[in-house]
């Protein structure tokens, strides 16, 4: 190799780092979203628990829209996490490893990780998992919707998170394509 080759390759390492450090560290951020989610839902249990006999009959209403619109939230956190790392994946499999082949001279791609996960285990039961997710999320979502909609003065407030929600469900759709995109389809 010649020293712009070395150069290059230098290169080529320092962004296959920098991917590398971004796919592991969306699993912390993770945590603290999902961490969230479950501080708001005791938040709300606690701030609508019944020290007081006399509750407001909206509340339970008020609580459904909450828990969608939290839970809506932490999805389009996930998903925007996610779907960061899974453009560094994929530049890692397509870009950085077509470039490292071509500048090592090499028969194949040197980064096997994604074609290894393709044929692995694990493959199906992550699928199966993220549609189930999703639809879990959207049927949760519809029944308190569907509570929160009994109580006509909150029908502006339905509507409004009812919006959310579809925008959220296209996000999720749009995610597993991705996923099946970056390890399914790619070469």
């Amino acid at each position: 190799m010649t020293d712009l080759d070395d150069k290059f390759f230098d290169l080529l390492l320092t962004e296959k780092d920098l991917a590398d450090k971004q796919i592991a560290s969306a699993s912390d951020l993770n945590l603290k979203v999902l961490t969230f989610f479950g501080a708001a839902v005791v938040i709300l249990g606690w701030i609508y628990s019944g020290k007081n006999d006399t509750l407001n009959p909206l509340a339970p209403p008020v609580i459904c829209l909450a828990l969608v619109a939290i839970s809506c939230g932490v999805i389009l956190q996930g998903i925007s996490t996610y779907g960061i790392v899974l453009g560094y994946i994929q530049y890692k499999n397509e870009i950085l490893n077509q470039q490292f082949q071509d500048l090592l001279e090499i028969p194949e791609l040197p980064i096997k990780a994604v074609r290894r996960w393709r044929v692995g285990a694990a493959r199906f039961p992550v699928l199966m998992a993220t549609a189930s997710l999703l639809l879990l999320h959207l049927g949760v979502c519809m029944v308190l919707l569907m509570v929160a909609a009994q109580f006509p003065q909150l029908t502006r407030f339905v509507v409004l998170t009812s919006a959310v929600l579809a925008v959220t469900f296209v996000c999720e759709v749009a995610l597993t394509g991705a996923i099946l995109r970056v390890f399914w389809f790619s070469r």
